[in-house]
């Protein structure tokens, strides 16, 4: 069975499909040029209308049983699943985010998770919101949503803030048992293996991108952002502004520092350090 529910997802009301989806059910959500998938919620939507939202249940139910939760018969939102849907997170929320200088990402992250949590405790205020509560909340995602540990924490971070940095309260620590799980020794590269994987990359730029990420450890954003200036090739360090922590960058190997020179005499040195051919910078899906 699939199940079609309200979905707030970015500010834009939308309509999720939840529940496991057949091959043929699959092939009619196709049909949908704006369906979209989210990894953090698991499930496919489409923005809501009516009209779509009549549509997407004639499509699916030709081939599985549809349940509609939080809509009336007419595919309208009924009172109840509108109210739910438009809780309003706090501007004292968001703007203690901004003067704190979280990153983006977090910010976006923090905002999600909250306003799943009001929508979870709807109607009852933010300001009321007690540790029963909270406890509450953890073990619904936890057992009934099945979410992963990391998504978990990102909810509970992003209650912590709320309740201890926009509200001034006292710090606590939330935890909830979760089943345990099998744990597996991590596969690991020999030195040989190592090296037979960065050598097997004939392009001198990928093979200085490799060599980055494994003795400087840097992250996805700041070898994507690394400037020339950054390197010094005299003692071999750089000294990147890292995305998270205020502090100098790290240290690479005499042999990377070879590879480096290798660049800068077989193409026209940029700002930016790793440039495509048309001097573009690389994507994250492209690194």
């Amino acid at each position: 069975m699939l199940t079609l529910e309200p979905l707030l997802h970015r500010d834009t009301l939308c309509v999720a499909i939840r529940g496991r989806i057949s091959a043929a059910a699959y092939q009619s959500l196709s049909q949908f040029t704006d369906r979209k998938y989210s990894k953090s919620l698991r499930c496919f939507y489409i923005k809501y209308t009516a009209d779509a939202l009549k549509n997407l249940y004639n499509a699916l139910s030709q081939n599985d049983e549809i349940r509609l939760q939080g809509f009336d018969d007419t595919c309208a939102l009924s009172e109840t699943s509108l109210a739910k849907h438009a809780v309003i997170i706090p501007d004292a929320y968001s703007e203690k985010l901004i003067r704190m200088r979280y990153s983006k990402s977090t910010y976006d992250n923090y905002l999600i998770q909250f306003r799943m949590f009001l929508m979870y405790i709807h109607p009852t205020p933010p300001e009321q919101v007690t540790e029963k509560i909270v406890h509450g909340y953890l073990s619904y995602l936890a057992n009934e949503k099945k979410v992963s540990t990391a998504t978990q924490n990102q909810a509970i971070n992003a209650i912590k803030f709320y309740l201890e940095q926009v509200m001034e309260g006292e710090r606590r620590v939330y935890y909830t048992e979760r089943p345990r799980k099998e744990w597996k020794l991590p596969a690991i590269l020999s030195d040989d293996e190592v090296k037979t994987l960065f050598y097997h990359t004939e392009n001198v730029k990928h093979r200085a991108i490799m060599f980055l990420f494994y003795s400087a450890g840097l992250r996805m954003s700041e070898l994507l952002h690394l400037r020339w200036i950054d390197i010094d090739q005299e003692v071999g360090l750089s000294s990147y502004a890292p995305a998270k922590e205020k502090k100098t960058g790290g240290q690479y190997s005499h042999r990377l520092l070879t590879i480096i020179l290798c660049i800068t005499k077989k193409y026209t040195v940029q700002a930016t350090a790793f440039l495509k051919e048309l001097e573009e910078r690389f994507t994250r899906r492209e690194v």
